[in-house]
């Protein structure tokens, strides 16, 4: 049996096939291996990435992300934001809809019904996007980079930006929040770093070794050991 991957993406079989989901409070997107996304559920703030504000029980095309190559997707709640294509060796991270707690990332306290570009990331390939409740991150391909959030978190030290968290470094996987609660990252050695909430300093879980993925929910945590 063949199986899509991306070498496929142009495949007719393939491109209309769910590459990546990203579930929020009360809307879903899926990516396709064509790099197009497609959303359903609410879209009150715009974080359906549609202009229009009507609610939809289908998969309905990202119009405000139209010919961008997006690579994953998550929402939060009455937000949303994608990780997209920039160049062969440089990505950005786009976020739309409520901006009231630092969700967007792009400096300022206010909703956005058109995607921005979140303020404070380095230049860099980006391997992952974490989307929470109200905070986000990421984890670079580069082994001595750290991960770099915003949101909630760090709004409440003045910051609207994306900001690094120390003790991430070399962090190979990075999972956020359901609520306000905390942030988790595996790090060298297999080992995981958490953060709570309110805090920009991760600091090492005790016990935890041979870690290969992190999830985090509401004021708790899981791991899958090798």
């Amino acid at each position: 049996m063949d199986y899509c991957s991306l070498s496929r993406a142009n495949d007719p079989a393939c491109k209309r096939c769910v590459r990546h989901i990203g579930i929020g409070f009360f809307n879903r997107c899926v990516v396709l291996y064509d790099s197009s996304i497609a959303c359903a559920g609410t879209n009150t703030y715009g974080e359906s990435w549609r202009g229009s504000p009507e609610d939809t029980t289908e998969l309905v095309p990202a119009t405000a992300l139209a010919g961008m190559k997006i690579s994953s997707a998550g929402s939060g709640e009455g937000h949303s934001c994608v990780l997209v294509a920039v160049s062969d060796i440089n990505n950005e991270v786009l976020c739309v809809g409520a901006g009231d707690r630092g969700q967007l990332g792009d400096g300022k306290l206010s909703l956005s019904r058109t995607p921005v570009v979140v303020q404070g990331l380095p230049p860099g390939r980006i391997a992952q996007l974490a989307v929470g409740a109200y905070d986000k991150c990421v984890v670079y391909a580069d082994p001595d980079s750290l991960v770099y959030c915003w949101g909630l978190c760090l709004k409440l030290f003045g910051s609207n930006e994306a900001a690094a968290i120390l003790g991430t470094a070399g962090a190979t996987a990075v999972a956020e929040s359901s609520w306000e609660g905390f942030s988790c990252a595996v790090v060298p050695d297999s080992k995981v770093v958490c953060w709570q909430f309110g805090t920009a300093s991760a600091q090492m879980v005790a016990g935890l070794q041979n870690v290969e993925r992190v999830t985090v929910g509401w004021y708790f945590g899981c791991v899958i050991v090798q």
